[in-house]
């Protein structure tokens, strides 16, 4: 049987497109406010329909989607309701693919693990980067121990999306008062999966928004983290700067070497202290494509990677790739860091969410299922997990 997908948010959702030649997968349907307007809904869906993703139902109303027969989710909504819709759509009975961040508090990541215990649904997180072609041959060059031990790491997101910081109308977005510093899991991602740890405490600090005053968020957030590797990484996050294009950096100093790169060139520096007499850096020519994938469909082919991994986990009833813990393992330290800030910059903690304790059902998290009243709420909504 056809995995049937859901999808909320038809703008970076699109994404979905990619799973459209597969033959074992359904689109159900698609829930986005935009979509109360029919004129926009019926463009929506017949753009979305020529690109591969043909949905049998749209709605703009999130609780008579959720009445819908699906079996995934991919939640590309903005990222404040990102926790709470996750946490709905598990209690419906419906795997979650959730786009980063994963929570926006500490107080959301706990209600999140308990959903994911109590219903036995999966949770995939969505962090696309992990599937780049250089993150998976550094992570194959520091298991082989060439690099020795990693020790210190760093990674920056520069991108300038002041024009997503007004919507259509003209008001403010959740991006206009979002600390950069929150969305680090594009570096957190790479970084941790490298280096194979989590962090354990921040402190980070934030500057004043002087780029663009009438956005109160931070012009920049930087964040110093010690992990459970005992390596130290500093993250660093922009997005009013002037700077184009866009980019992310990564480097990774370890007793035997060091490998650094951005995202918008196609090599690797690299030092090797096992070749004796290296005069300066080697080139390795690694960039953002997967060998055999190539560099379509988004982020150098790593949305096409990472949606075609969690849909054969799904299909097969296989472990998430990226599971409700590593998803909060990459999201936490901008939570923390962002708590950092707020306080002068004092080291805060990263709570394991492996740790959480159970919760009871019904207390004042809100995570509660409310009954489905709605005419068009089927019997049975989604499949077993086995």
């Amino acid at each position: 049987m056809a995995l049937r997908i859901g999808l909320i948010g038809v703008g970076r959702g699109r994404m979905v497109q990619l799973l459209g030649r597969r033959r074992d997968v359904r689109f159900a349907a698609v829930c986005d406010p935009v979509l109360r307007s029919r004129e926009l809904r019926e463009r929506v869906l017949a753009e979305m329909g020529a690109a591969g993703a043909s949905f049998a139902a749209a709605y703009a109303d999130f609780d008579r989607f959720l009445c819908h027969e699906m079996d995934l989710v991919v939640i590309a909504s903005p990222a404040p309701v990102h926790a709470v819709q996750s946490v709905a759509v598990l209690r419906s009975g419906r795997d979650v693919v959730c786009e980063v961040p994963a929570v926006m508090s500490l107080g959301e990541a706990e209600e999140l693990v308990a959903a994911v215990r109590e219903t036995g649904r999966r949770y995939f997180f969505a962090e696309n980067c992990c599937y780049w072609g250089f993150v998976r041959a550094w992570t194959a060059i520091l298991r082989s121990g060439r690099l020795g031990r990693p020790y210190y790491a760093e990674g920056d997101y520069i991108h300038d999306v002041r024009s997503l910081m007004r919507d259509d109308s003209g008001e403010p977005t959740w991006r206009a008062s979002l600390n950069p510093v929150r969305y680090c899991t594009h570096e957190t991602g790479p970084l941790f999966d490298m280096l194979d740890c989590r962090g354990t405490t921040v402190r980070a600090l934030a500057t004043p928004s002087w780029v663009a005053p009438e956005f109160p968020a931070p012009d920049a957030g930087a964040a110093l983290l010690t992990t459970s590797s005992g390596a130290v990484v500093r993250l660093l996050a922009c997005f009013k700067n002037a700077m184009e294009p866009a980019y992310h950096r990564y480097l990774v100093f370890g007793t035997g070497g060091t490998l650094e790169t951005r995202t918008t060139e196609t090599l690797t520096l690299a030092t090797f202290e096992d070749i004796p007499h290296l005069q300066g850096r080697v080139s390795l020519p690694l960039g953002t494509a997967l060998r055999g994938q190539g560099s379509g469909g988004g982020h150098g082919g790593a949305d096409a990677a990472m949606l075609n991994d969690f849909v054969d986990a799904a299909i097969a009833d296989r472990p998430s790739p990226i599971d409700v813990y590593r998803g909060l393992d990459y999201s936490l330290p901008g939570v923390c860091a962002a708590m950092s800030c707020e306080n002068g910059g004092i080291p805060v903690d990263i709570p394991d969410p492996r740790h959480f304790p159970a919760r009871a059902r019904g207390n004042k998290s809100g995570t509660e299922e409310p009954p489905c009243t709605s005419a068009e709420c089927p019997p049975g909504r989604g499949r077993s997990s086995g």
